[in-house]
């Protein structure tokens, strides 16, 4: 059977995905994505698109599979769940949590976070925890909580938290966010709190 001539858009971007997911993005090339594809070079030179704007596509593809993770229910709380996705993410999909934060794209993965931020800012709405709190406070809290779990994901897809005595199943992950988050509540209702007392 003769080797296609032309890939939709879409399983040219599935094909750079396999690439990242495997190798990282530094090693995305054509030839990468055609090995995939199990195909020469030219229906990816042909398909319309750059490497770049493939690039971009992945990117974005990557920010989507963060977000199905944050929103899977691991802990029953929709906070929790949120910081232990993006530490899962890390641990299980690497290359792809490397993408996220490449500085090739810097631009783009600084816009992709930002609404990433926003949407689960947003999912927290109704979270009874945050009810009685400003909203500087939730901003304040949400910020710190991202920064906690960042570094732990940063650890993790480094390879690095084995020399800390770190977590390292999937339990052990959640079971270590929902000490850390009830570590940082205790600190927040004694603020709450202090201020009701002014």
């Amino acid at each position: 059977m003769a080797p296609k001539t032309k890939f939709p858009i879409d399983d040219i971007v599935d094909a750079a995905l396999a690439v990242v997911r495997r190798d990282g993005l530094e090693n995305l090339t054509t030839r990468a994505i055609a090995g995939e594809l199990r195909s020469s070079t030219m229906p990816i030179y042909s398909c319309g698109k750059t490497i770049t704007e493939i690039e971009v596509a992945v990117v974005k593809r990557c920010w989507e599979i963060l977000t199905g993770y944050q929103k899977k229910p691991l802990t029953k709380d929709i906070y929790i769940d949120m910081g232990l996705g993006y530490v899962l993410f890390a641990k299980h999909e690497n290359h792809l949590f490397g993408c996220i934060h490449s500085s090739k794209h810097v631009a783009l993965n600084k816009r992709h976070a930002e609404e990433n931020f926003i949407h689960n800012l947003n999912r927290l709405k109704d979270y009874p925890p945050f009810a009685e709190i400003t909203e500087e406070l939730r901003l304040k809290i949400m910020m710190q909580g991202w920064i906690f779990c960042h570094g732990l994901a940063d650890l993790l897809s480094k390879n690095l938290s084995g020399n800390l005595s770190c977590p390292q199943t999937d339990e052990e992950l959640a079971g270590f966010v929902i000490d850390a988050n009830k570590i940082t509540y205790i600190g927040i209702k004694k603020t709450v709190e202090d201020n009701i007392k002014k």
